[in-house]
């Protein structure tokens, strides 16, 4: 079947559903007129003087609100060739009045005529020529100013450009398609939709989204000889040309992007969404002047978007021309990385408009949209270069190092400062070429971590090929720093920097020490004279709720999460036995989480954290991250280990910053020499990676004072504070609301796999038949409490498991493989408490058995 077929048969279809007014082919020219009585003449005598020779036509004019001089106007019979029709309307409203105009057309096709406006000689007789069904015609659109005729107005362009064209694609004529006028309309799609009358301006931007996404139709722009032309008087007092009120320039504003939101959040067509998205841009752009003539009134503006709850809402163009910062970060959100991430932070704690230079990092970077949503609103132009990302290829950085200059210079009298970041070394250097075309321009330099060596203190080194560059640097381009130039990329951007920067940002105090420690003195002073220590910035609470997440976790224990990557000197075995000894050597269960990139890890690896019942997730968003992170007990993070490859540990982990705001207890392995070790906050508990390491080696943790007081933290908030917890009096004890829920025998071991759900075992070895193994479960609410309890043995006669009543009477005893699929049922009635006692046949002396006696009870 082809395209025609195809057109045929949907519009067979739509007549189907829609069937035809049966009009008579013909124009119904719709002119509201409010205080129009200066103008109405000389619209209605272009209409008298039309050339016609073929075309009908009528003339429809809606008087709204105040009309009595045009209404004795209109009843001289000045005008009585015309076929003309005065409706009247009590509402002074140009929406409603079209709406009232087109309903009473008695012509196939409808056009729209202001009344300051008027119609060259040809207009009727050249659209009544070209007017078909589902056919729109456009028509020139001059501008008068005062007399002087404007024929290159940007409206105009689109019909010169498309002139005669009679299937003209939307987008290119996306301009002149969202105004009223200049356009003849077939009454079959103009009567499925109405002027949304209660809008007090753009009621015609809202009417052509809301008309083009639901009816299709085909446009015909009329040739240029053919003269349809339709003038437009430019006057003060016009609707879109008013003064700039917050009501016109952000209320009415909103008004309109609520009902543009709504249509773009249902339509995939990508023509349309592009067609809504530039309308609805357009309307941030009214906003955006307002606050450029407003500045002082920005966040009153902001409150007011952000109310809406808006998806779509580009606060790119809000921001337009505001920033007097130009960031320079190579790497930046979408991009997920933590350079970028904390640029964010940086840009969030100021709370500044910046314009952004970043490069395209999709073959290197995950996007992360999450990022984009916490800094969306201090973003004004961002510039991406899409060059292939490298971390030391200069044949394509240097394109970064182009496009940073160009717009630099393209705003040189719009900018004040210049902001750069690097882990990516890259984001330095056109920091030299910005301050040689404008020396009195403020840079700030920050740096993530030292560039020139690595973790092992190894020189990194990547050529920058640019003899001119390296010949301009050794001509004493960097003054005391100048005999340290040579070609490798990593140094120089460290000594670019550290001569040129107006302010340098050093994360903490041993990185500035590291990284200047191969200067002389003098240098080094130079370099601290205009240093900054400034720890990564920890966002407000507000920020860690934009998003939310839910684990299934048991309240009643304690649940620790780790995030992050694993590398040689950071293995997962690290934080697994730091849970496992806690467990051990007290009275409270601990049960760890990780988030980290699953696809690093082995199958192996991820095998024994199951077997010791740690759930593994993958990364997290940034603000998903932030907010899992309120919803665990500890965090566990881990100084970078450089013992024997650094004097000092120069390293200040990143996470710190974001757990320090979770509310959450942080328990840190550090290095001595760290700056984490001597971080002060009340909810971080620092212990020496090196000496937890020989507590754990010799099961001496519970002697630790920084253990107990971390252990004795938990306890407060879990038991003392928590309405759900396990404490132990004598046996473990699961209570809620001061009430006992379960509790379990000494020689059973209780461990946690998820929200209400339970794991028992014997603690060891030998196993004798006399041995009790017993978990009591409790009702204490007034309602029948269902548990099911599971086991995991297949081999039947070797352990049952008998099931008490209250009374310590026997309900019934079931083989444990006989529980292994479908479990068994335990209903306890209100105010009543069952027993459950695993009870082996006979003595076992081997290991296996305690995983044979193992108890799921799911629902407690």
């Amino acid at each position: 079947m082809d395209i025609n077929e195809i057109r045929n048969k949907l519009s067979n279809l739509k007549k189907s559903i829609n069937p035809s007014l049966g009009l008579e082919k013909g124009i119904s020219i719709v002119i509201p007129v409010y205080n129009g009585i200066d103008y109405l003449d000389d619209c209605l005598s272009s209409i008298n003087n039309q050339i016609i020779t073929t075309a009908k036509f009528e003339v429809i004019i809606v008087l709204n609100g105040s009309f009595l001089k045009e209404y004795d106007f209109l009843s001289s019979n000045i005008y009585e060739n015309l076929d003309l029709v005065v409706l009247i309307n009590d509402k002074a409203s140009a929406g409603n009045a079209r709406n009232i105009g087109f309903k009473s057309a008695k012509y196939s096709h409808v056009t729209f005529v202001d009344v300051d406006d008027y119609l060259s000689p040809r207009y009727i007789q050249s659209n009544f020529e070209y007017i078909d069904e589902n056919t729109i015609t456009i028509s020139q659109i001059h501008d008068d100013l005062n007399g002087e005729i404007d024929e290159q107005n940007s409206l105009n362009r689109e019909v010169i450009e498309n002139s005669g064209i009679r299937t003209t694609p939307l987008m290119n004529v996306q301009k002149i398609a969202s105004i009223t006028v200049c356009k003849v309309i077939p009454k079959e799609l103009i009567i499925l939709q109405e002027f949304r009358d209660y809008l007090r301006s753009g009621e015609d931007t809202v009417f052509y989204c809301e008309f083009f996404v639901n009816t299709r139709p085909k446009l015909t722009v009329i040739p240029l000889e053919d003269e349809a032309i339709y003038f437009r008087r430019i006057r003060d007092n016009s609707v879109s040309r008013k003064s700039s009120s917050f009501d016109f320039l952000v209320y009415q504003r909103l008004e309109i992007l609520e009902i543009l939101e709504n249509i773009l959040n249902r339509i995939n067509n990508p023509t349309l969404k592009r067609f809504v998205t530039i309308k609805y841009n357009a309307q941030i752009s009214f906003m955006n002047r307002y606050i450029l003539e407003n500045p002082n009134e920005r966040e009153k503006v902001i409150t007011a978007v952000e109310s809406m709850n808006f998806k779509n809402f580009n606060y790119s163009i809000l921001n337009r021309g505001m920033a007097k910062s130009l960031v320079l970060s190579y790497c930046f959100p979408p991009f997920s990385d933590t350079s970028a991430t904390i640029v964010s932070k940086r840009i969030v704690e100021k709370g500044e408009i910046v314009d952004v230079v970043s490069n395209n990092m999709r073959k290197i970077r995950h996007e992360e949209p999450s990022l984009n949503k916490m800094i969306e609103k201090y973003i004004g132009k961002r510039v991406t270069v899409n060059k292939p990302a490298s971390f030391s290829n200069m044949y394509y950085l240097s394109d970064y190092i182009d496009a940073a200059v160009r717009v630099y210079l393209k705003n040189i009298d719009q900018y004040n400062s210049v902001y750069s970041r690097a882990m990516f070394p890259i984001s330095h250097i056109p920091g030299y070429f910005i301050k040689k075309l404008n020396p009195e321009v403020k840079w700030v330099a920050e740096f993530s971590d030292p560039l020139l060596f690595n973790i092992e203190s190894e020189e990194r080194r990547a050529e920058i090929h640019n003899e001119g560059l390296i010949t301009s640097l050794k001509n004493d381009g960097l003054g005391i720093f100048t005999e340290y130039v040579n070609d490798n990329l990593f140094n120089l951007s460290e000594l670019i920097p550290f001569s040129l920067a107006d302010e340098l940002v050093f994360t903490n105090e041993n990185q500035m020490e590291y990284m200047i420690s191969r200067f002389t003195e003098e240098q080094k002073s130079y370099i601290r004279s205009k240093s900054k220590i400034s720890h990564h910035p920890t966002l407000s609470k507000e920020y860690y709720h934009i998003d939310d997440v839910s684990f299934e976790m048991e309240d009643s224990i304690v649940n620790i999460a780790y995030f992050g990557n694993f590398y040689s000197r950071r293995s997962y075995k690290h934080f697994l036995n730091v849970v496992n000894e806690l467990n051990k050597k007290y009275k409270l269960i601990f049960k760890l989480y990780i988030f980290t990139n699953k696809n690093q890890m082995d199958n192996e690896s991820l095998e024994e954290l199951e077997s010791n019942n740690v759930i593994v997730f993958d990364y997290l968003p940034f603000t998903k991250f932030l907010n899992a992170l309120t919803k665990f007990d500890v965090l566990l993070i881990s100084d970078a280990e450089t013992k024997g490859d650094k004097p000092y540990n120069p390293y200040l982990p990143s996470k710190l910053s974001d757990y320090l705001g979770s509310g959450s207890l942080i328990l840190a392995m550090t290095e001595s020499t760290s700056v984490m070790s001597k971080y002060n906050d009340n909810s971080l508990y620092q212990i020496d990676m090196d000496l937890l390491k020989d507590l754990i080696e010799n099961g001496e943790l519970q002697n630790n004072k920084v253990i107990n007081n971390f252990v004795e933290e938990v306890y407060r908030r879990k038991v003392l504070n928590g309405s759900r917890y396990l404490e132990y009096e004598n046996l473990m004890v699961l209570k809620e609301n001061q009430s006992t829920m379960m509790d379990v025998s000494n020689d059973l071991e209780l461990t946690n796999l998820g929200m209400k759900n339970w794991l028992v075992k014997p603690k060891k070895v030998p196993i004798l038949p006399k041995d009790k193994f017993i978990v009591n479960l409790y009702n204490n609410s007034s309602e029948v409490k269902v548990v099911l309890i599971k086991g995991f043995y297949s081999i039947p006669n070797v352990i049952s498991v008998q099931i008490f009543g209250d009374e310590n009477n026997l309900i019934d005893t079931v083989d444990i493989s006989d529980i292994r699929k479908a479990g068994y049922e335990i209903k306890i009635n209100p105010e009543d408490k069952v027993r459950i006692r695993v009870k082996y046949k006979r003595t076992y002396k081997k290991e296996g058995f305690i995983r044979a006696g193992r108890l799921r009870i799911i629902g407690v």
